[in-house]
């Protein structure tokens, strides 16, 4: 049996500037999450003995090649090398070879792809041989299908392809060695591991053809808990398990404040989602996003309120190691209307209303009762539905004409 971890996309010392305006406390927790995560690969690797750990590329961020992360990539190789656990690597579009600062002296358990695709063996006792075939950006782009380059298993031993790159597009925008899945699959290879995609995802339901995301989310848009793969191969199976490694997880959540007219209400609730979402594991950053009718949340000041309730909300949590720090609201709320009184007036909009009470809710619904699927999955609509229908129809209408 072979085990190795197969992970991607570390972006070592990521600066996220766009969140200095944190606390230094949280803020200074983010800066080192990406070395946290990697921490957590190293521990895990030694902690399970795998044989070897697959990193297809980006181990560094682009947009910052800092001597601090070279150092402690080269720490963590190092302690793997004393533990006799072998690393191959690739570099991705991030941290591609035709820069001088990435010439690293690595220890001798460190094999690193070159820009053609090459092959790497490893073997063990027993029939466990295992070839390795992968290759290195040498510039940002790699724009040709680098598949054709890999050679077709040959022989009963383990093949495993490395490959940082994204599915063609119908686009012309293939910049990051472009390729099908189902060239992949014709190689008949017992295992891809790519890179490059932040999101964990299996490409083929019947082939291990996987993703297994960055380590660490980088921005809002990365929600979920992030980490990389367990692998275990015997000549009959493959069994792939995710273990975490995100220190921070990025995350959002929608509120609803229908007819709540206190703020200590919705702070409340607030204090209660953050319960939710607290983590023993993890610190979190919450984009929140609130909605319903209400006039809690709306009117001239309503940039102030939401900043005073961020205040609120936001209160102790910088000490916490499993913080939930909000790091922003999304306010979606709309106004909350007095259909009674909007009817009385002789403006457009009340006639509107009075129009619709006219309207017979049995005709207008008539035509999905008369329709063939419509008899089929429609049961008997009761005066309750009718009139919660009645009073959503007047509020979307309400919401379309004040707003258009």
């Amino acid at each position: 049996m072979i085990r190795f971890i197969h992970t991607a996309d570390l972006h070592l010392d990521r600066p996220f500037v766009g969140l200095s305006h944190l606390p230094n406390k949280i803020y200074h927790r983010m800066r080192e999450s990406t070395f946290t995560a990697f921490d957590t690969i190293i521990k895990k690797a030694i902690e399970t003995k795998v044989d070897f750990i697959i990193i297809a590329g980006d181990i560094f961020d682009g947009s910052h090649r800092s001597f601090k992360a070279q150092n402690r990539f080269i720490t963590g190789m190092r302690k793997l090398h004393q533990a006799g656990i072998h690393v191959y690597l690739s570099y991705g579009n991030h941290d591609h070879l035709n820069d001088d600062w990435n010439r690293l002296s690595f220890p001798d358990n460190v094999h690193v792809f070159p820009p053609e695709v090459k092959r790497f063996t490893f073997s063990k006792a027993g029939d466990n041989r295992c070839d390795l075939y992968g290759f290195s950006y040498k510039e940002k782009h790699i724009q040709n299908n680098m598949i054709p380059f890999y050679p077709e298993k040959e022989g009963s031993h383990y093949h495993i392809g490395i490959l940082h790159g994204a599915e063609k597009e119908p686009s012309n925008e293939n910049h990051y060695a472009p390729f099908l899945t189902s060239e992949l699959i014709d190689l008949h290879y017992d295992y891809w591991a790519l890179g490059h995609i932040h999101k964990r995802e299996k490409l083929s339901l019947n082939h291990d053809i996987w993703y297994p995301g960055n380590i660490q989310g980088l921005s809002k848009k990365e929600t979920g808990v992030k980490g990389a793969s367990l692998v275990e191969m015997d000549h009959t199976h493959v069994h792939t398990s995710f273990f975490p490694t995100s220190d921070v997880v990025w995350d959002e959540a929608n509120l609803n404040i229908e007819r709540t007219e206190k703020i200590d209400r919705v702070i409340h609730q607030i204090d209660q989602l953050k319960d939710e979402k607290r983590s023993q594991t993890n610190g979190t950053l919450l984009t929140l996003y609130i909605e319903g009718s209400t006039s809690l949340l709306q009117g001239r000041d309503v940039d102030e309120k939401i900043e005073e309730l961020l205040e609120s909300v936001r209160d102790e949590e910088e000490e916490r190691d499993d913080f939930v720090w909000i790091v922003s609201i999304i306010n979606q709320t709309d106004p909350l209307w007095d259909i009674d009184e909007l009817k009385q007036n002789n403006y457009f909009i009340g006639d509107v209303l009075k129009e619709i009470d006219s309207i017979n809710m049995g005709s207008a619904l008539s035509i999905l009762y008369h329709h063939h699927l419509g008899k089929r999955y429609l049961g008997n609509i009761t005066d309750e539905v009718r009139q919660s229908i009645k009073h959503e129809a007047e509020k979307l209408i309400v919401q379309a004409l004040y707003k258009g």
